[in-house]
């Protein structure tokens, strides 16, 4: 290793040993302590190997695909708000207040970044030190959302993991990317758009946990795939092919997001919904997913459906074994198709969800872990 490298490594390893022992023992590192160390250690990478410049081509261009990016994804977000309705911040909107909240934040991602950029330009020739760098990052913003979770409890380590972790892998995946291939411009342009607006916009759409989820890993999933294209020296035929190739595949994957965003939302006609136990073996097994159709016509349901409803608090899904009819409103006996005997309670029109039209086999299962993990 040359020297330079080796002093990028020991950067590297005691902003991660720092890292570490944060989250496993002081638990007490904010944005701006956080970003006081790291303004240290890219003045010393700074004095040990000097300041690289982000002298990249195309660079506004790159930028430009960054913003459309981002404006893209906030308007698909306000757009899906119309449906799962829209909530107020929980920040102040005055001037003063703004400043108070934005400036930590800015003052964070801009350190971080140009550190970042640092030690990837300087450790670039070593795979391994990319790799570092990208934990090493992970686990800084891991830093800055732990005041949030209490990890020694098990729902609120799904939480974190779901809510906070992924996305920060993905979107650390990305920035490492970037940094290398484009420069910290793009990188630090990017984190501000994602962060700073939910400070100073009054409503922001109050979004499924899992379509968060989904979008946030999505968004920085499609910038590297448009970065991360070699450009190269073509025919006029390969570019439309390539042209044909990149509609197809961007359509695909627009449908997919799509179909995933109206099946877990729970807002639309259709929902998907996730099999927990074997009571309706053997013709819907657990770990099964069934597409639901949502109904409020209770006359068109007939013994033999398999009925979604909910009772004390938790959604069943077992078979119509019988109807009643009491004064024009249906009163329904269910039995698993696993159970010996029907379920000891009656349903009522206000419990139905909907009607079981077809599974899925298997892919429940995600879901079933995670929700055995956290209630033991």
């Amino acid at each position: 290793m040359k020297k330079s490298e080796i002093k990028i490594l020991f950067v590297e390893a005691f902003l991660l040993m720092a890292s570490l022992f944060n989250i496993f023992a002081l638990k007490n590192f904010n944005e701006l302590t956080i970003s006081i160390v790291l303004i240290f250690m890219f003045f010393l990478v700074a004095l040990l190997l000097g300041v690289e410049k982000d002298n990249f081509l195309n660079r506004n261009d790159n930028l430009l695909t960054i913003i459309i990016f981002v404006i893209s994804y906030y308007l698909f977000i306000y757009i899906v708000g119309i449906f799962s309705g829209f909530v107020l911040s929980g920040y102040s909107l005055r001037l003063i207040n703004i400043i108070r909240n934005i400036g930590p934040v800015i003052f964070y991602q801009i350190s971080k970044e140009m550190l970042r950029y640092e030690i990837n330009i300087k450790g670039q020739e070593k795979k391994f030190l990319i790799i570092l760098s990208a934990i090493l990052f992970i686990l800084i913003d891991v830093n800055s959302v732990l005041f949030m979770y209490d990890l020694g409890e098990n729902a609120d380590l799904v939480k974190f993991i779901e809510v906070s972790l992924i996305p920060l892998i993905a979107e650390n995946v990305l920035m490492t990317y970037l940094s290398i291939k484009v420069g910290y411009k793009s990188t630090i342009l990017y984190l501000l758009l994602m962060k700073i607006p939910y400070y100073i916009i009054p409503i922001i759409p109050d979004l499924n946990v899992y379509i968060d989820i989904i979008l946030r890993l999505f968004l920085p999933c499609m910038i590297l795939y448009v970065f991360a294209r070699k450009p190269k020296k073509r025919s006029v035929n390969e570019e439309r092919r390539k042209s044909k190739y990149s509609i197809v595949w961007y359509g695909l994957t627009l449908a997919f997001l799509l179909v995933v965003v109206y099946l877990t939302s729970g807002l639309f006609k259709y929902y998907a919904l996730s099999i927990g136990s074997g009571s309706m073996s053997p013709n819907i097994d657990k770990g099964d997913v069934v597409i639901v159709k949502k109904t409020d016509n209770y006359g068109s349901l007939k013994v033999g459906d398999v009925l979604v409803y909910e009772k004390n608090d938790r959604v069943i899904v077992h078979r119509i074994t019988k109807i009643v009819n009491d004064n024009n409103k249906y009163v329904f006996s269910t039995k698993g198709d696993a159970n010996n005997a029907e379920d000891a309670y009656p349903i009522y029109e206000e419990d139905i969800i909907g009607k079981v039209q077809f599974k899925i086999i298997l892919i429940g299962w995600p879901t079933v872990w995670i929700n055995e993990f956290v209630n033991g």
